[in-house]
Order: structure tokens, then C-alpha cells, then sequence
């Protein structure tokens, strides 16, 4: 249990994090970073089924990357990226099906990795415990308050992706990215927001 919680609260949850262990892809993991945080910040909602079976995809194939190499040492690493493509599209599947579901769980996940950036409180499991409640919490909202909670919460994910990424492609100190990132969050409300003043 102490591994698996290790591994949830561990960086390998983020999406690039995760490709930069690929071969090949781990180059382009802080572009893919901040095309994703800019597409969540302005498209997000307002292609919502497309987010969603995106974010679903990458769940499952974290999560087969995650846990798999663990169970069977010495795995060939194509292994769990292929198994990880095959759950992931079925998660993405649901994803774009089941909307209430989706929902639920990508503001989990996007609440859980932007907290997992920023908040390091104590031990592992308090850790885990405290920042799983609040994204669950924050879940639970979503389900009946769909587009304020998603707004807010991928416009800071975005945030937090370029603050994390954009000082590794351009020469920046972390302050400046700081700004450059609220300034992303700030933007995506305000834009998805104004795109999306008749839906709900």
C-alpha cells in the first residue's frame, strides 16, 4: 500500500513526466506540456467530450505505466506502452460517452496533479490523503456545477503545466514563468468563460 501510494503521489502521474521516460517522445515532452495547458486553457470546456476522452486516455495509459512495470520485473518497456495505449482509448471511450463519469473523474485527476506540483505536506500517506480529498470534493461539485469547477480547475492545470515547461524551452527564471503561468490561468477563465455563457 506504502508503494502505491509512493508511486500515485510520485511525479510519473503527469503526463510528461511519463513520456520523458519514453525513448524517442522525451524530447518533445515540454512542447506536448504546453500545447496540452494551452489547449485546455482555451478549448477545454468548450470541447469538453474531446477533453474528456483525452484526459481519460491519459489516465489509463499513466496508470498501466505506472503499475504494470512493477508487477513483471524485467518488462519489455514497449509492453506497458502498448497495453497503456489499449486501456487508454477505453477510458477514452467511456470518456466521451459517459459525461457525468468523465467529469467526475478528470477534475480528480487535473485537481490531484496540479496540487501534486505545489503541496508536499508531511508523510506520504497524508499526503495522499489530504490532496485526494480535496480533488475528490472538487469532483463531487463538478458533477452538478460542471463548468465553473472544470473552468477553473484546467485553467490552473494549464498553469501549472507551463509554469513547470515553459522555462525549459525558453530561457526564463521561474519568477517570470510564475507570472507567465497565472497569467495562462487568469486567461483561459476569462476566455472560456466568455465562450460558454449559454451552455449550463
Amino acid at each position: 500500500m506504502d508503494d502505491i501510494i509512493t508511486n500515485v503521489n510520485s511525479s510519473s502521474i503527469t503526463l510528461t513526466e511519463s513520456l520523458a521516460n519514453i525513448p524517442g517522445i522525451n524530447v518533445a515532452a515540454p512542447i506536448i506540456a504546453i500545447v496540452l495547458a494551452l489547449y485546455l486553457a482555451l478549448f477545454g470546456y468548450t470541447f469538453k467530450k474531446v477533453t474528456f476522452a483525452i484526459i481519460l486516455f491519459l489516465l489509463g495509459f499513466l496508470a498501466v505505466n505506472m503499475f504494470l512495470p512493477q508487477a513483471f520485473d524485467g518488462m519489455n518497456p514497449i509492453i506497458p506502452i502498448a497495453v497503456g495505449i489499449v486501456i487508454g482509448l477505453i477510458f477514452g471511450l467511456v470518456g466521451f460517452k459517459v459525461e457525468q463519469l468523465a467529469i467526475f473523474v478528470a477534475v480528480v485527476y487535473l485537481a490531484y496533479t496540479t496540487l501534486s506540483k505545489f503541496v508536499n505536506i508531511g508523510q506520504d500517506f497524508i499526503n495522499f490523503a489530504i490532496k485526494g480529498v480535496i480533488s475528490v470534493i472538487l469532483g463531487g461539485i463538478a458533477i452538478n456545477f460542471s463548468k465553473p469547477i472544470f473552468i477553473t480547475v484546467s485553467s490552473i492545470y494549464a498553469g501549472s503545466l507551463v509554469y513547470v515547461y515553459l522555462p525549459q524551452l525558453v530561457n526564463m527564471s521561474y519568477l517570470v514563468a510564475i507570472i507567465v503561468a497565472v497569467a495562462v490561468a487568469v486567461l483561459g477563465i476569462g476566455i472560456q468563460y466568455s465562450n460558454n455563457l449559454k451552455e449550463d
